[in-house]
């Protein structure tokens, strides 16, 4: 049984090895204080059995070595590759956005002219009201408690993301709203509501 299972964890090893190796070569962003995490054999832990907790043996000195920052509430190796992709990102528009727009292509374009009208918080300020103006408007007219379910469906209706397979966790109003598989049974696919803005597992399913 030992031996076997020693086998299939070569095999798995050799796979995620090869995967690893395609990618350990990747560029990093100039300005990235996040070092990415890559498969190395050393840093299992040899004092566990892998037969007997696989996890531990893979995980125990990652864990070890990775203390929760202080501004996470989780942390995990797609932490550091969520936190790396978005300094990489903020990254490559910052070198867009101080091309002259002379060099830039179209594409290019767009994206230095979205990251100008992001960074212009005086027009934002003096515009921000007014792209939610209708919003308002609509809510201040209610005069019975009965219209909260209509109004609340065109705020979310207006809102692009509100529904996210992924998460039912959104910044929409009040609740947000996703679909995932039954608990009891995964046959299923059920609606799930969240808290709106919330990023804590407080999802109901029905």
């Amino acid at each position: 049984m030992r031996s076997r299972c020693l086998t299939i964890f070569l095999f798995c090893w050799c796979l995620s090895w090869a995967g690893f190796a395609q990618t350990s070569s990747s560029p990093k962003p100039s300005t990235s204080t996040t070092q990415l995490d890559h498969f190395d054999p050393k840093s299992v832990d040899s004092s566990i059995d892998p037969c007997n907790d696989f996890y531990k043996y893979a995980c125990n000195r990652w864990i070890a070595a990775n203390p929760v920052p202080p501004d996470e509430f989780f942390w995990g190796s797609f932490g550091k590759l969520v936190k790396w992709n978005n300094e990489a990102v903020h990254q490559t528009v910052l070198d867009i956005a101080t091309q002259p727009a002379t060099e830039r292509s179209p594409v290019d374009q767009k994206v230095g002219d979205y990251w100008s009208a992001c960074i212009d918080q005086k027009q934002r300020n003096a515009t921000a009201l007014d792209t939610r103006r209708p919003q308002l408007q609509r809510i201040e007219s209610m005069i019975s408690k009965d219209q909260i379910a209509a109004i609340l469906a065109e705020l979310h209706r207006s809102i692009p993301g509100v529904a996210r397979p992924a998460s039912a966790a959104t910044f929409a109003p009040l609740f947000g709203f996703s679909a995932q598989p039954d608990f009891h049974n995964t046959q299923r696919v059920i609606p799930q509501f969240d808290q709106g803005g919330s990023r804590s597992p407080a999802a109901i399913s029905i």
